[in-house]
């Protein structure tokens, strides 16, 4: 916890007197369920281990990151990362928290080195949510922890900042309370996120180097599994192509558990742009818009690129053997001037 004084001149925090009476020991029940959330989404390879640290003060003239420093040069060695908890609200048009990745080290490795830390204001612990905290912020500046960026749309994405897609905690983290109040968790996690921390293996992602694959041609069927399938079925979750300056990346997201708040289950195409000085993370993801205006593709559908230069078309969503999956085929169109070539 980071005690912030009355007199705080930073304007990320409200101008009212009201400090959370939460103790450090309450706050950890409640993180219970950001535990569990990490723990489906790695299918148990991941299991944060909560511990109370000791509170940490800031002065009249200080930040959020104050705080968390002081919070990591009092950790343990045996801390891999910390969050900090602000006392006070966040003014309205504040962002409720940031995490960072840190910096890497050679084993041992503890926060206190690497500076990894997620932080956020007070707002979901007052007494408005009674006992029942909203987690998706806290689930969503983790990810920065891990070192995931944020995603939008290629509307949201620019200088507006708008992360304005429901399928990634690391975007509209509150969608599926929008949709349902009762809803306390984020979307689940984007596919490449997961696979690059590890919760993914190799067999159960497909690359193509999109330069080599013959124009015009489409290629054999992928079937690709929902995002949130158990390893144990050795499924294909995650289609990723090299389109040469940039990654693509092809997953089937289902309408069931942390996404349920979804109309329908559907594959959803990101663009990866690798960045080393990206704020957030190593690289942007852009959810790509396709040639008809679509986000994301249901059965029976093509997507095109804005680009033209390629295509990706689904089959009939289909579950068999507790796998909910659909088949998923993609082409490199032939250039527009060598169609007028052969035409010619």
């Amino acid at each position: 916890m980071c005690r912030i004084p009355d007199d705080v001149t930073d304007p990320t925090y409200a101008t009212d007197a009201e400090r959370l009476v939460l103790g450090v020991d309450a706050i950890i029940d409640r993180l219970a369920g950001v535990t569990d959330y990490f723990a489906r989404w790695s299918h148990q390879r991941l299991r944060i281990e909560w511990v109370a640290g000791a509170d940490v003060a800031i002065g009249s003239d200080e930040d959020s990151y104050d705080c968390v420093d002081r919070a990591l040069d009092v950790s343990d060695d045996d801390v891999n990362g910390v969050l900090v908890i602000a006392d006070a609200q966040h003014a309205s048009e504040a962002p409720g928290g940031w995490g960072r990745r840190g910096e890497r080290c050679e084993r041992p490795c503890p926060a206190s080195r690497t500076r990894r830390a997620a932080y956020v204001g007070a707002s979901d612990f007052v007494s408005y949510w009674g006992d029942d905290s909203p987690l998706d912020l806290i689930e969503h500046e983790i990810g920065h922890a891990f070192g995931w960026p944020h995603s939008a749309s290629s509307a949201g994405i620019g200088d507006n900042h708008v992360y304005d897609s429901d399928v990634d905690v690391m975007s509209d983290s509150a969608a599926p309370r929008t949709v349902d109040p009762t809803r306390r968790h984020g979307p689940g996690v984007l596919a490449f996120n997961a696979w690059v921390a590890g919760w993914l293996d190799d067999e159960e992602v497909v690359f193509y180097s999109l330069p080599k694959v013959r124009a015009g041609d489409w290629q054999d069927a992928i079937r690709l599994a929902a995002t949130d399938t158990t390893p144990e079925r050795r499924a294909v979750r995650l289609v990723v192509v090299d389109i040469g300056s940039a990654l693509l990346t092809v997953e089937f997201v289902a309408d069931r558990g942390d996404n349920d708040h979804r109309a329908e289950a559907g594959v959803v195409i990101h663009e990866i742009v690798f960045d080393e000085e990206a704020p957030e993370g190593r690289w942007h993801m852009v959810q790509q818009i396709g040639a008809d205006g679509s986000l994301v593709l249901g059965s029976e559908r093509e997507w095109e690129s804005i680009d033209g230069g390629m295509s990706i078309r689904t089959g009939d969503v289909r579950v068999a053997d507790e796998v909910t999956s659909i088949d998923v085929r993609i082409r490199r169109n032939v250039p527009e001037d060598e169609q007028t070539s052969a035409r010619d």
